[in-house]
């Protein structure tokens, strides 16, 4: 399995994507466009804050575990 990226605003790409998706399948209304923008940014300190993490908008080590619920 390769080792997941650490994502932040201004990131675009697959990996973006993927973080767009997961959110979107929790209800979040999140764009799957792959460009970590201001609304994405949003969604995963909204995502953190609701899960008990860190709120920093950051999908590192701490977030995609929860976001791929792991």
């Amino acid at each position: 399995m390769k080792e997941l990226a650490t994502l932040a605003q201004g990131v675009a790409g697959a990996d973006v994507r993927s973080v767009q998706g997961l959110l979107t399948a929790r209800n979040d209304s999140a764009a799957i466009d792959g460009i970590f923008g201001p609304n994405t940014n949003a969604n995963v300190r909204s995502f953190q804050a609701a899960h008990g993490l860190a709120v920093d908008a950051i999908v590192g080590p701490n977030t995609w575990p929860k976001l791929l619920n792991v």
